[in-house]
């Protein structure tokens, strides 16, 4: 930790998901600067400085770090922002929890559920936007590229559905959309791993509960129970597929949280 002291680190993203990360930097003598484009975030007030700057404008990151010179940058629990953080540490030569193709793969959904495929882990089914003919409803729409659940919607007719693609098309990055089964009714649970040294361990896996109706909380999640009922079917039939998948993606050391649903 004495090494550690007076060094400059710069956390992407302000929000109280980041609170530890900086306090736990600032335990061990580092200066922390967080951005974000939130003026008063839980995260910025503990902070040592605070910048303005959004989490993916990558440029302008890398020209005030110019001005400014850190000595490392971590994002913390924000998917949309992995590629600057890919980009400022390749800048500024900075070692980096990833790869570009790496947080390709799990930031494009589109792109994420082909990699599935293509190791025989099974996905949402899916409708094609060109073919809308065949759709059963209902459906979920969700821009390929987005942050959590904006531009999602479920429809449960035509006419919500192309107002929905719109809507979606708006919010994602990259234009691009998913059209698929809304899987209501299903068992829903959660995963996660960590992996070391390329093979990933199962730390845990749980059983998801939405709320009630009247509460407006059916598609949120407000109790986690673990480990899941469907445990044993887990290891069986789909465990040793997703390990395999994880392996290829080639991570060294990091934790992979999943969801999935039983059907």
């Amino acid at each position: 930790m004495e090494n550690l002291k007076g060094k400059r680190l710069l956390i992407l993203g302000g929000a109280v998901q980041q609170l530890k990360v900086v306090q736990a930097s600032k335990n061990m003598g580092v200066h922390v600067i967080v951005t974000d484009i939130s003026d008063d975030t839980e995260a910025k007030r503990l902070a040592d400085e605070t910048l303005n700057i959004s989490v993916m404008d990558s440029e302008a990151l890398i020209k005030w770090c110019k001005v400014n010179p850190v000595d490392g940058v971590l994002n913390f629990c924000i998917d949309y922002a992995q590629h600057s953080h890919y980009k400022l540490c390749k800048e500024f030569g900075f070692p980096c929890y990833g790869n570009e193709l790496q947080y390709n793969i799990l930031t494009d959904k589109i792109l994420f559920k082909q990699f599935c495929l293509e190791n025989n882990v099974d996905i949402i089914p899916e409708y094609d936007e060109n073919n809308l003919s065949n759709v059963k409803y209902p459906v979920l729409v969700k821009p390929a590229e987005s942050s959590g659940s904006r531009g999602n919607q479920i429809c449960h007719c035509h006419k919500e559905l192309v107002e929905a693609i719109i809507c979606a098309k708006q919010e994602s990055r990259n234009g691009k959309i998913i059209i698929e089964r809304f899987m209501i009714g299903k068992p829903d649970f959660e995963i996660a791993y960590f992996v070391n040294e390329k093979k990933p361990y199962l730390a845990y896996i749980g059983d998801r509960y939405s709320g009630r109706i009247e509460d407006n909380l059916n598609r949120q999640c407000i109790c986690f129970v673990g480990p899941s009922k469907y445990l044993d079917t887990y290891l069986k039939y789909t465990h040793n597929r997703v390990c395999k998948m994880i392996e290829k993606l080639g991570l060294e050391f990091s934790p992979v949280f999943l969801q999935g649903f039983l059907d």
